[in-house]
């Protein structure tokens, strides 16, 4: 399946997923978790974001597991409320709520059970050793979600140790290509390369 055919059905089963949870709001008012959002408000609407929210909507609609690896207290994982356990990752700010799992540790030492689905959002490119990260990602689960800043200038961000990365770059940290592959472009101009490994 091409790039295009498989977003173009990620988006309509998002599409689906949003009108069944609007629905289901209109019927049943439940409070939503408390949670400072800064970090979250200067992201949450990324374009980025949206493209991964529709990709695991679509590939992950069987999920019963998930993790996300690096959340840095995004609430990602609130968006699929069909997959039973979801468990949240972070070295310093894991996200936490009612029905997410916060675990704060380093997830090099983290010593994790296989998951059904793995997203790891705008981490690897902050990892001196991405190789190593890639491969506990692959062995957390048989299906990787990933973005990484796309070919930004090594001093566009000083917290990035791996600038610029491409498409060869994370095809030498993950040992192989990726099943499936899309730029995503913001607004702004930034870009970002979603990949994704089956």
């Amino acid at each position: 399946m091409d790039s295009l055919s498989l977003l173009k059905q990620a988006i309509k089963v998002l599409k689906d997923e949003r009108r069944s949870h609007k629905r289901a709001q209109r019927t049943a008012k439940q409070p939503q978790p408390v949670q400072e959002l800064g970090y979250w408000q200067n992201r949450s609407q990324c374009v980025y974001l949206q493209h991964v929210r529709a990709l695991v909507s679509f590939l992950a609609k069987n999920a019963n597991s998930m993790i996300d690896v690096g959340s840095k207290g995004c609430p990602y994982l609130e968006w699929y409320p069909w997959i039973a356990r979801r468990v949240s990752v972070d070295l310093d700010e894991p996200y936490s709520s009612n029905s997410v799992e916060g675990v704060k540790a380093d997830f090099f030492s983290f010593n994790a059970e296989r998951f059904d689905f793995c997203t790891c959002l705008q981490v690897l490119e902050h990892i001196p050793d991405a190789g190593a990260f890639a491969r506990k990602l692959l062995k957390t689960s048989d299906r990787v979600l990933i973005s990484v800043p796309y070919k930004w200038p090594p001093e566009k961000c000083q917290w990035h140790v791996h600038d610029p990365v491409d498409e060869q770059k994370v095809v030498s940290w993950f040992g192989r290509e990726p099943n499936f592959k899309m730029i995503s472009t913001e607004h702004s101009g930034e870009e970002r390369l979603i990949c994704y490994f089956a």
